[in-house]
């Protein structure tokens, strides 16, 4: 149905994004690529790490962690549950994390949202800022 589908996931919003990922990836006949910005406050929080390392092993899913409470510097003392080759970012996700990790807006594209409602609500204005249509979106 889509080539590209987006993923925008804070705390346990991740849970229903990891279910719709399994169904792609698991799926030896999809080709959609997926494209996950998970963001958490620390390195500890991470949820369902397993899983999306399983899934991160498919050649059409992709992870980025993003940390708004947490430093290189207590990573690297203290590095939780990310690993060594995870993609991980410093700071709150804004509007170019949104333009720069999701997949351009253009039809088959969808953007699938799941989280605290103000996070709903910063991820859709960056949406919109990005030129995505409501139509190439959906909060859960």
């Amino acid at each position: 149905m889509y080539d590209r589908v987006g993923m925008l996931g804070c705390g346990t919003g991740i849970a229903p994004l990891v279910q719709m990922a399994r169904c792609i990836v698991d799926n030896e006949a999809d080709n959609t690529f997926v494209h996950l910005l998970y963001c958490c406050r620390t390195q500890h929080d991470i949820l369902m790490k397993d899983e999306l390392d399983r899934l991160a092993s498919f050649w059409n899913f992709t992870v980025l962690y993003a940390l708004s409470a947490c430093t290189k510097e207590k990573l690297t003392v203290d590095p939780g549950f990310v690993k060594y080759g995870d993609r991980v970012q410093f700071g709150r996700i804004g509007q170019e994390e949104v333009a720069s990790q999701m997949p351009p807006p253009r039809e088959r594209t969808m953007v699938f949202i799941c989280g605290t409602s103000s996070f709903e609500h910063s991820m859709t204005a960056h949406l919109m800022a990005t030129k995505y249509h409501p139509s190439m979106y959906f909060i859960f």
